[in-house]
């Protein structure tokens, strides 16, 4: 399975909630059928929330980025992190 997270804070600008938008639409324009059949997801998380904490320094988070994992399943799981976007109250 594949999963495509998008990760953002709290505070977030008009910019953080467009990019989040593109990102949404091209995967779920670009993989539909693989959505449809439960080998793509999407997910949306906000790592200021204690219970998303530990996403930052598995994948290096330091402002909104799409992650990228190809298997999560596996001890090693491959994952791309595509881009980040300093959003409000971030340097």
């Amino acid at each position: 399975m594949l999963v495509a997270y998008y990760f953002h804070g709290t505070m977030r600008c008009p910019t953080c909630l467009k990019m989040e938008q593109y990102a949404r639409d091209a995967i779920e324009s670009g993989y539909q059928t693989e959505i449809g059949s439960g080998r793509v997801r999407w997910l949306a998380v906000n790592y200021d929330e204690p219970a998303n904490e530990h996403f930052i320094k598995k994948y290096g988070l330091v402002a909104s980025s799409l992650v990228i994992v190809a298997d999560q399943a596996a001890p090693e799981s491959a994952a791309r992190k595509l881009g980040a976007h300093l959003g409000p109250g971030r340097q």
